[in-house]
């Protein structure tokens, strides 16, 4: 064999190989050959291992090694172990066996963490709390470990102690008896699984109340999207709690019926009134307000309402709304001082009440305010301010045929455009080609007849792009081609143009005015300051030629759109006529409606106010 492949008597094959076998032969080996070889791999020119065999003998007992297998390095990285030069040569290098590196596990204290060091060794501190008596004497064991602790000279040897110590039949026994004892009993378990499957309950319902309380306040129909809210908030839950919970329910609880969201309602319906039932359990002295109407299943309902003082504020709540037999006096008093009972509001509390026009309800002889008089003697009817209002703006247009023309004619777009999806496209089109942009047209209400200010409004704003839709439609369509005849011939007038800015004049500022009336936080003095104002705007800045250039500007814009004006048959002074006379109707009839004895009484308590000031506020100019 060639020095090559011997270092001091023995080939490195050998040397790999007896490293690799006999544990007893390897140690020998390494004593015998490590430290040279240590010696001549200082001698190098680069050190490649300095990690040597002879480490494993300074291991301590309480480790386990992991792995102890040897590497030799790659050509490139080794340096010969012989010769002056730091380049080898072909005869003499020889590679220098590297150690892999090891990797330890945890320590004994880690892997048994019942072993506990005293002074005078180790003991197993779970056999001494949980041992069976006795059964740690039986065998070869003699207590250790429990009543005789292991040397603190076994400390090499400690793991391997301690591992046959945990697979003991006595060391199982007191672990699963410590188990037992620190496990809760049955009945805390239950109590405990209970609480948790309580706690999920109840923030799956909250989920589900919160979901309902939504459709509510949407005006979501609520019987017939539930489901599918639901199943849009559990999809959305990242924690999934909700879908468990639902997941979870028997057949016939899952809470996804209409008749679930339905109890929902009620339940949250019944904690309102109770929430209402204490706001007002300590009231002495309130006022009422009442109405009766039809709702669309055609059932006569009465709505509620009271005022009352607290702290020197108005407050105003609407305690509910519930079906009466019929629209008699007798009955709808009935119904408001049973449903006022359960408030526990008296009736003889009441000191002011304030009832639409109607004679079932406002009757001074068997209306329902004369009933309450009978309890109430001090009580003081209001007419409803808001509700004059409409009476007063109702008849003066009544009295004007040219005037309730327009309005009719304004009412029959409305529904031309509503119910057609293709002429209401139509109409949008030609908005947003003429004017930039779209608006729908409002509808006109029948109860609520200022809203006719919204539907007068858009269509002067949109004026040319409603009589060129009209044509269009005209030309193109047969069922409606005759109506939307007659409505382009009515708007292409002049003095159908002129009658809507008049009536735009006068809307404007009694929508706000009504708006003002019913106001929650306002007194009815106050109200009443501002009716005084807004009568007298009225009556004073009425300027006929203003409008009349307002006509002007809108036809100008209407001919350059391609609208072609038709020729009126009323002249120019019939028109002023019309004019001033829907003027004075307004005028005269918002005088003779608002001059009764709750004005006067309100001017008395009502100091004068600037009345520039309240008109600036309350009026506007178009």
């Amino acid at each position: 064999m060639s020095a090559r492949g011997r270092v001091r008597g023995f080939t490195l094959e050998s040397w790999l190989r007896k490293a690799q076998g006999d544990e007893s032969e390897s140690v020998a080996l390494r004593e015998s050959s490590l430290g040279p070889i240590s010696e001549m791999a200082t001698n190098s020119q680069n050190t490649v291992a300095d990690n040597s065999v002879a480490e494993t003998s300074a291991i301590e007992p309480n480790i386990q090694i992991i792995e102890t297998a040897v590497e030799t390095p790659d050509t490139a990285g080794d340096n010969s172990i012989s010769g002056t030069s730091s380049t080898p040569t072909a005869d003499d290098d020889v590679r220098v066996p590297v150690k892999k590196k090891r990797k330890f596990a945890a320590t004994t204290y880690d892997s048994h963490t019942w072993i506990s060091k005293t002074t005078d060794g180790y003991i197993c501190k779970v056999c001494q709390e949980f041992g069976i008596k006795g059964l740690h004497d039986k065998g070869h064991s003699k207590g250790t470990w429990v009543s005789v602790p292991l040397p603190l000279s076994s400390s090499k040897k400690l793991y391997d102690k301690a591992a046959k110590h945990a697979n003991s039949a006595a060391h199982q026994a007191a672990v699963a008896a410590s188990q037992l004892v620190r496990r809760p009993g049955p009945l805390a378990q239950l109590v405990t699984a209970a609480n948790e499957s309580a706690i999920e309950d109840a923030h799956a319902m909250k989920t589900l109340f919160r979901s309902a309380y939504f459709m509510f306040s949407s005006e979501i129909a609520h019987t017939t999207h539930w489901r599918e809210l639901v199943s849009t908030v559990a999809a959305s839950d990242s924690s999934g709690r909700l879908k468990k919970f639902l997941t979870g329910c028997p057949a016939n609880a899952h809470h996804l019926s209409s008749s679930t969201v339905t109890s929902l309602l009620e339940a949250f319906g019944e904690a309102m009134e109770a929430s209402l039932r204490d706001k007002v359990a300590s009231v002495s002295q309130f006022a009422v307000m009442a109405d009766e109407c039809t709702d669309v299943n055609g059932v006569e309902k009465l709505s509620i309402c009271v005022r009352y003082l607290e702290d020197s504020k108005v407050l105003e709540l609407f305690l509910g709304c519930w079906p009466v037999v019929s629209t008699k006096a007798d009955d709808v008093y009935h119904s408001v001082v049973t449903n006022l009972a359960t408030f526990g509001l008296s009736p003889d509390r009441l000191v002011a009440a304030s009832f639409d026009g109607a004679s079932n309800m406002s009757g001074q002889h068997g209306g329902v305010q004369a009933l309450l008089r009978k309890v109430a003697p001090s009580l003081v009817f209001v007419h409803c301010r808001s509700h004059l209002l409409q009476l007063a703006l109702v008849k003066a247009s009544n009295s004007v045929s040219e005037m309730k023309q327009v309005l009719a004619a304004v009412n029959t777009l409305y529904s031309l455009f509503s119910h057609s999806p293709l002429r209401l496209n139509i109409l949008r089109q030609t908005q947003e080609a003429v004017d930039g942009m779209a608006h729908k047209l409002v509808q006109p209400g029948a109860t609520r007849w200022l809203s006719y200010e919204g539907s007068v409004s858009v269509v002067l704003k949109h004026y040319a792009a409603i009589c060129i839709s009209l044509e269009a439609i005209y030309v193109e369509s047969g069922t409606k081609s005759c109506e939307a005849g007659g409505l382009l011939l009515t708007l292409r007038k002049s003095s159908t143009l002129q009658f809507m800015l008049v009536l735009r004049h006068f809307l404007q500022p009694l929508a706000r005015l009504s708006k003002t009336l019913q106001s929650s936080s306002g007194n009815v003095a106050a109200a009443m300051a501002v009716v005084k104002a807004t009568i007298a705007a009225l009556r004073d800045d009425f300027n006929l030629a203003d409008i009349k250039a307002q006509c002007e500007d809108v036809t100008k814009q209407a001919i350059a759109a391609g609208v072609k004006m038709e020729k009126d048959s009323l002249s120019e002074k019939q028109k002023d006529v019309i004019c001033e006379k829907y003027h004075k109707a307004v005028v005269d009839n918002l005088d003779s409606r608002f001059s009764d004895a709750v004005t006067s009484l309100c001017e008395v308590i009502t100091p004068d106010v600037s009345m520039s000031v309240r008109v600036k506020v309350f009026t506007s100019q178009n």
